[in-house]
């Protein structure tokens, strides 16, 4: 649990050790979605956040305001995290949907600018799911990756360019999170993306042997 103090220090610790070779991050999109359209007082998902307050707008209900601040909470730790990789240049990846509001926090705003960053895009339909789901991945300390770029070109309005059938809607709880589970597709993609890092760290530490 990253937001245990003791946990989130033990994972620090590891990754300082040097036996960590790269780390992944599906930040919870909870109080992140841009899905969370209902105005304040409504009892359907109220909207916690927009681009002039990421944080957490203005009114939002004693509830609404925990929901906002454990997703701000969540936050805070990854980017410790992130630093830490950062200084070991070990690669790390970040997944969330393309609309969510967590690229509006100002940590992952300023992560964009980063040399040792790269965002890519995907589309989910590209990698054998029924779903469209755009998605951002934001990694570090790794290479350019055509793995992770996919992207759905439809012809026809909502049918897929991989599988020519209509993109199965997430209109529903249950649903979205069946949808939180990465297919093999998608798993392998992030693999690969990791092992292109690692081979190129390898031969960067060779060279430095050599060079000495």
């Amino acid at each position: 649990d990253l937001l245990k103090k003791g946990d989130l220090s033990d994972l620090l610790s590891l990754l300082r050790s040097g036996k960590v070779r790269g780390i992944m991050l599906a930040v919870p999109c909870n109080s992140f979605s841009a899905a969370r359209r209902a105005p304040i007082g409504s009892r359907m998902p109220r909207r916690l956040r927009d681009a002039s307050f990421p944080f957490g707008i203005p009114g939002l209900n004693e509830k609404d305001v925990a929901t906002a601040e454990l997703g701000n909470a969540i936050v805070r730790a990854c980017l410790r995290i992130i630093r830490v990789c950062n200084q070991r240049g070990i690669p790390w990846i970040v997944e969330n949907p393309r609309s969510s509001f967590l690229w509006r926090m100002p940590g992952f705003a300023a992560l964009h600018h980063s040399p040792c960053v790269r965002v890519f895009h995907l589309d989910q339909c590209q990698y054998r799911c029924p779903w469209r789901k755009p998605t951002t991945m934001m990694c570090g300390n790794c290479q350019d990756s055509p793995h992770l770029q996919k992207r759905c070109r439809p012809e026809k309005r909502n049918v897929c360019s991989a599988s020519g059938r209509h993109h199965y809607v997430l209109d529903g709880p249950n649903v979205t999170k069946q949808a939180q589970t990465y297919s093999t597709s998608l798993a392998n993609a992030i693999v690969r993306t990791f092992r292109d890092a690692w081979v190129v760290s390898h031969f960067k530490v060779v060279d430095s042997a050599f060079r000495r």
